[in-house]
């Protein structure tokens, strides 16, 4: 009888053990990446895969302010405490490396401007300040942990506030770009459902030119993924990422009125897909999709699919499109007349 007892308590305590081994590898894997290769740091990038928040960030690392048509001027945004948030659209702005946002270098408030003036939306503007002004390497390995901060606010939008995942629009410039696809791909993982856009302001290329699209921005992020190119090849990436990619002025550098022999004009090219984004947002500009920037000057492409380039796009028609942009006195003329845009 007591060898009976003893045999059965072993048994019980191997259940025991291999039930908590079993457990701690279910937990494990609820993390970002596989435990056996957080080194390579691969996704698993299928719905109901649970995520759990990061604690990688310092306090205040990123935070949140919010701007409306009745409030214009941003106030701070607790993702614990957003009981002033309706369901409307909303745009969430992620800056790229270098870029503030606050000062007056920062192009949020031209941006939050805008949406203001076409129409009633949340606008959040995700600040990150000390880790998009590292070294470029460091402030690239800052961008999961980025993302999962900002994942989680729209989670709590959706399931506290009920703001519809079809109202989110996050729009990334360079760095930041990367940023927002990684947050559709998590709020995807927790929610089975897509954000509505994910609008990339040009796509960095330092860290992101040869990882697979499970490590960058790609067109599964989001239900609608469109990229605006302005200095492929060299601040950004030369491949089209998106299910539409526009390529003004052929999409590299330099763009009009920037120096093609300077740094410095480079990044004015880089950063020239800000402020054709911004100015489309009470504007329509109209592009043609076409299979190069050559065929497109030859002339080859003329009856093809034409796409509303910049906040207008709709997402019917997908692929690469072109158009020539001249800027004026803040005024912007496409040579693609427009004649059906989405």
């Amino acid at each position: 009888m007591k060898m009976t007892i003893l045999s059965t308590g072993i048994i019980l305590l191997v259940s025991i053990v291999a039930i908590q081994q079993v457990t701690s590898q279910e937990e494990s894997h609820d993390f970002c990446w596989h435990p056996r290769h957080r080194h390579r740091h691969h996704w698993h990038r299928y719905p109901g895969h649970r995520e759990q928040w990061s604690d990688e960030l310092k306090k205040g690392d990123v935070t949140f302010s919010i701007c409306t048509k009745t409030q214009p001027e941003p106030r701070s945004l607790d993702p614990d405490n957003l009981e002033d948030v309706d369901d409307k659209k909303t745009i969430i702005n992620i800056n790229g490396w270098k870029h503030r946002t606050t000062g007056p270098n920062s192009y949020f408030p031209n941006i939050t401007e805008a949406y203001l003036q076409k129409g009633d939306y949340n606008v959040i503007l995700v600040h990150a300040d000390r880790l998009m002004n590292l070294t470029e390497e460091e402030s690239v390995t800052y961008t999961k942990p980025i993302a999962r901060r900002v994942a989680r606010l729209i989670i709590l939008l959706h399931r506290n506030r009920n703001v519809s995942l079809s109202n989110i629009h996050v729009v990334g410039h360079a760095l930041g770009a990367h940023i927002g696809g990684i947050v559709g791909l998590l709020v995807y993982r927790r929610l089975n459902s897509k954000i509505y856009r994910v609008t990339a302001l040009e796509v960095s290329r330092t860290g992101f030119e040869n990882v697979s699209p499970e490590e960058r921005l790609d067109k599964i992020d989001a239900q609608i993924v469109d990229v605006i190119h302005t200095a492929a090849g060299q601040v950004g990436l030369n491949m089209s990422v998106g299910s539409a990619d526009f390529w003004p002025n052929g999409g590299t550098v330099p763009q009009p009125g920037c120096d093609s022999q300077s740094q410095l004009g480079m990044y004015c090219s880089h950063d020239r897909s800000i402020w054709y984004f911004i100015y489309t947002i009470n504007s329509i500009i109209a592009s043609l999709k076409c299979s190069s920037y050559d065929d497109f000057q030859a002339g080859k492409c003329k009856g093809n699919d034409q796409a509303y380039f910049g906040d207008n796009y709709g997402g019917v028609h997908v692929g690469d499109f072109y158009l020539d942009l001249h800027c004026e006195n803040m005024k912007c003329k496409s040579n693609v007349e427009s004649n059906v845009g989405s």
